[in-house]
Formats: structure tokens, sequence, C-alpha cells
């Protein structure tokens, strides 16, 4: 009987993950101040690596999200794509992401307007005229607000449900922008590479994603970088509620051991990456690091206060992420300081990575982001949140597209995906064809002669209360 509802559960996953599938796919790019990493996925019954890379960025290059070397960023993101393994990228669609330390987002209250419920169906339906209307509504709360203009920046926003227990009739919205100079960088970036950048993810939802499981109660996401730390709180539906940023990480740890110990960064790095926070260990570098880790407990702390005092849900896990996760017994020592569960990410519950990098990959936690994106790009499920959604539609031009034989990419599929965009209505009609003809064959072949077998078998039977061999003639005829 397990064995059954096992393969029974296999079927029904298949079958979604061929629901699942997109033709106008994206791959993901995560682009920090260290590195860039690219992933794209298989959404068959579970998301499978298909491909992957990772590239060491020289520091400058990015600073905290923005570009500011763009023709070096764009020699290493071709010779990233150009060195994918174990097959090149499928398609010229790409997903990218920015840090909280370059967006604006702010969570609001608008009055319920109309008792009817039309703002609320918003959430739950994407009419565009409903979400027209409350858009006036949006824009005239955050010109209270942001400290920005709002025409030097672009901004989308999404409906929350109501907390748990909360019954006042109020629209909570999640409302994000970012400035138009940095988007525009990474959408010239994109299109001067030959690729179409079609969506500007928030860094911590990307997370989220690959890192997050359905629970009933909020999660807290530490995300602990080269240069920042961002803490993000997740309610029990998985929506982002609240983000900070903490201007203490990765780097901060390295420059301090370097200091005390009188020691070049290269050695400083690799002896915070082998001790860490154990006590056992060839030197006791906690005391060093504990003034700068202070620093991420108090942010944590804090933003746990704001949200359970705002949403009456306890925050009961932590799941850490970034590279300087990694740090040796930083989970415990979390776990210790702040009386919650702490554990290090897992990208591997979510996507699938065996075959890729093998069954014992700590470093999968390095493409935890990318992973996030990714899923996006090869899902049909719908985001709200794009922070490209106003940037107007010439800047999107591409003057080349990436030469996808010379790379190696497998051309076929963005072929495929090229003929059915551009031929929508032949396509249409051949699908129509295949139908209609598949319809009368079956209809041929099976449902015909079933009916004119049960209609001979029908009129072959003996009357009832007739006897055989008389013809069927009554006694007396």
């Amino acid at each position: 009987m397990e064995a059954t509802k096992r393969f029974l559960q296999r079927i029904g996953r298949a079958i979604l993950g061929i629901l699942n599938i997109r033709l106008d796919g994206a791959f993901g790019i995560d682009i920090s101040d260290g590195s860039i990493e690219i992933l794209e996925l298989k959404p068959f019954g579970n998301f499978r690596v298909a491909t992957y890379g990772r590239a060491i960025l020289e520091e400058g290059i990015t600073r905290n999200g923005e570009i500011i070397k763009a023709e070096i960023l764009k020699r290493k993101i071709a010779e990233t794509l150009s060195q994918a393994s174990p097959r090149k990228i499928s398609t010229n669609r790409v997903i990218a992401s920015l840090p909280e330390s370059k967006i604006f987002l702010h969570h609001f209250e608008l009055p319920f307007v109309d008792k009817r419920g039309w703002l609320k169906s918003i959430f739950y339906s994407r009419k565009k005229e409903l979400r027209r209307r409350l858009s006036h509504l949006v824009e005239e709360e955050v010109r209270k607000l942001i400290p920005y203009d709002m025409g030097s920046i672009y901004y989308d926003w999404q409906l929350l449900p109501a907390p748990l227990g909360v019954k006042e009739p109020r629209e909570r919205v999640i409302f994000v922008g970012a400035p138009k100079d940095i988007v525009d960088k990474y959408v010239t970036v994109m299109s001067e590479l030959g690729l179409t950048l079609v969506a500007l993810d928030i860094e911590s939802m990307s997370l989220a994603r690959t890192l997050l499981e359905k629970e009933d109660f909020s999660q807290m996401i530490v995300d602990i970088g080269s240069r920042t730390s961002n803490v993000s709180i997740f309610d029990q539906s998985g929506f982002l509620r609240s983000s900070v940023s903490v201007p203490v990480a990765g780097q901060e740890f390295t420059d301090a051991i370097a200091e005390k110990l009188k020691v070049p960064e290269e050695e400083a790095e690799k002896i915070k990456k082998t001790v860490g926070l154990r006590l056992d260990g060839p030197a006791n570098i906690l005391p060093i690091l504990e003034p700068k880790l202070a620093e991420i407990v108090q942010g944590i702390k804090g933003a746990i206060e704001h949200h359970e005092g705002s949403y009456f849900q306890p925050v009961k896990r932590i799941i850490l992420a970034g590279g300087s996760a990694l740090l040796p017994k930083l989970d415990e020592y979390l776990a210790k300081q702040l009386e919650v569960e702490v554990s290090v990410a897992n990208p591997s519950k979510i996507v699938r990575w065996k075959k890729v990098l093998g069954k014992n990959a700590p470093e999968a936690i390095l493409f935890a982001t990318v992973a996030g994106l990714a899923m996006r790009g090869s899902s049909s499920k719908s985001y709200d949140i794009n922070l490209l959604n106003q940037v107007p539609a010439e800047k999107f031009e591409v003057p080349r597209k990436l030469d996808l034989l010379t790379l190696g990419y497998l051309r076929k599929t963005t072929a495929i995906r090229t003929f059915i965009t551009s031929n929508s209505l032949l396509v249409l009609f051949f699908l129509s064809l295949v139908f209609a003809f598949s319809g009368f064959v079956m209809y041929q072949q099976a449902i015909r002669p079933f009916y004119e077998a049960k209609k001979l078998s029908a009129t072959s039977l003996p009357v009832m209360g007739m006897p055989e061999g008389n013809g069927g003639r009554m006694e007396g005829e």
C-alpha cells in the first residue's frame, strides 16, 4: 500500500511538473560583490539543476548590488556563461535580483473603501482594471512616506493577506522601489550582452523560494554576505513582512582577524573558514569576532521584536544563508544568543543538486539566491513583485543576440520558443488540427467500434420468455 502511494505521488508530481513547464523560461543570475552565480533549472516533478556556473569578482566591480565597472562585469558574465556545466544555458532570457540595501521596502495599510470587497479580489484575481484603481491609492500613500522623488524610482507593489486573528477592514500592501539609475544599469548590461532581462527580483524573496518550508509560524532568513547581512522575516504564508540590513558581514570578520593576529588577508580568510567559532581549534578567534557578531545579533533581536509586536506571530526558526553562514559553529552560537532554532540553509530540500554537485555539496548554499531566481524563471506561477514593470520598453532593446552556436548553447530550445512566439496563430491552428485529427481517430478506432459492438450484442440476445429454437414465434402462431 505504501509503495503504491509513493508511486502515485511520483506520477502526480511528474504531471504537475509537465504542466509547470515554460517554453519562455529564463535562467537566474546572482551578481554580488564577490562573485557571479548562474543557474538554470528543469521543473520536471521537482526542480532539478540543468546547468550552473560560478566566477569570482574582483573588488570594486560591483558594490552592494550597484554596478560600478560595467565593461569588466560584462566580460565576466560572458566567461561564466561560456564555462557553464554540465551543459550550456538554453535561453537568452534572464532574471536577476537586487539586495535590500539598494531598495526601498515599506509596508502600509489602506482603508477598505468598498464593502463588496473588490480590493481584496485583486489578491486572488489579476484583473487589470482593479489593479489600476488601487494603484492610484498606493501612489498617494507612498508619496507621503518615501524620501525619494517618485520620478527617480521604479517601483512595484503587492497586496498581502491580513495576519491571522486580525479582522479589521484594512488592505495591507508591500511596496518596493529602486533607484532608476541602478535598475537601468542592469537592463543595459544584459542587453549589451545579448540577454533579455525579464524580471528584477528582491534577493530575500528569491532566497525564500529556495529555503522556506510551509510552517504555522514565522521564519527568518539571515543572509550574511560579503559586505552586509540582510535580516528578513516571512509570515506563515511565506510573505515578506519586514527586512533590514546590518552593515556587518564576512569581510568585516576577515578584516578583524587580519588586524588582530597581524596576518595577511588571505591567511585571515583561511582561519575564518577553518576555525570559525570553534573553541577546540588551533586558535580561538571568538573574542575577535564577538563584537561584530553582537551587531548582527542586535539587528536580529530588533527585527523579531518589531515583527512579533506588529503581526502577533512568533519567529520560531532562523535560517542562515550566504557564504559566511558556513562559518563553523555560527549556528550554535546564534541559537544560544537568541534562544531560537537556528540552522544553516539547505537548498537541496527543494532543488535537486545530486547529479551536478554530488551527494555532499555544502557549496550549494552559495547558489541559494540564484536557485530562487531560476525557480521563478522556470515556473509558470506568476509573481507580483517585478522592479522592471515600469521600465520603458525601448530600454530593453537588445542590439544583438548571443551567438548560441558559438557558445555551445542548446539552440533547438531557443528556436522552438522563437517559432512559437512569432507564429502563435499558426501554432494554434496546427494544434487545433492535431486535436481534431486525434479525436477523429479515437472515434473511428475506439468509440465507434465500442457502440457498434454494444448495439450488435443487444440485438442478438434472445428475448426473455421466448423458447429457443422456434424462431422466436409464439405458440399457436
